[in-house]
């Protein structure tokens, strides 16, 4: 019978410890990949009512600007909440699409508006811009800033945004 020495044992709780740690491993990395895998079509899902959304709102300005719904005597564009008192918007479908943000342009607000919607958390999908052209830009990075980066004068689309669609 051989000998055992006493690092025969340390070397099997090593080699046991290494085999244990290599599946904890593979086991985490599946699961990030997974999880991670896992987001993406969460956010797509959150972010599909976002777009159509915005379209409507740019169909809400016209129809507000066209019938002076606000009966100023002044064919403008509308906030938010003009647009939801003229029941041109809804509330639940507003607050369904995340955080939305509509405002006529400060220097030409009968010719000029935008509209922003967001998620409520980063992981959550993109954020989406729209304007008086009726172009839908998109920006994926930084979107607790896409709103403090509009300029209320003109209503131009942020840097940085991508097209998404034309009207």
């Amino acid at each position: 019978m051989p000998m055992q020495t006493s690092s025969s044992p340390n070397k099997i709780i090593r080699t046991g410890g290494l085999i244990l740690f290599g599946l904890f491993v593979l086991v985490g990395g599946i699961a990030l990949y997974l999880w991670f895998g896992m987001l993406k079509p969460y956010a797509e899902g959150l972010e599909r009512p976002r777009v159509p959304l915005l379209r409507k709102v740019a169909a809400a300005q016209t129809q507000f600007r066209v019938q002076d719904l606000d009966k100023d005597g002044i064919q403008d564009f509308a906030d938010l909440k003009e647009l939801v008192k003229a029941k041109l918007l809804m509330d639940r479908e507003v607050h369904k699409a995340g955080f939305v943000f509509i405002e006529p342009a400060t220097s030409d607000p009968e010719n000029r508006w935008w509209a922003v919607a967001q998620p409520l958390h980063p992981s959550q999908g993109r954020s989406f811009f729209i304007n008086h052209t009726g172009v839908i830009h998109y920006s994926s990075d930084t979107p607790w800033d896409l709103e403090s980066r509009i300029n209320r004068k003109t209503a131009e689309a942020p840097a940085g945004m991508q097209v998404m669609s034309e009207p």
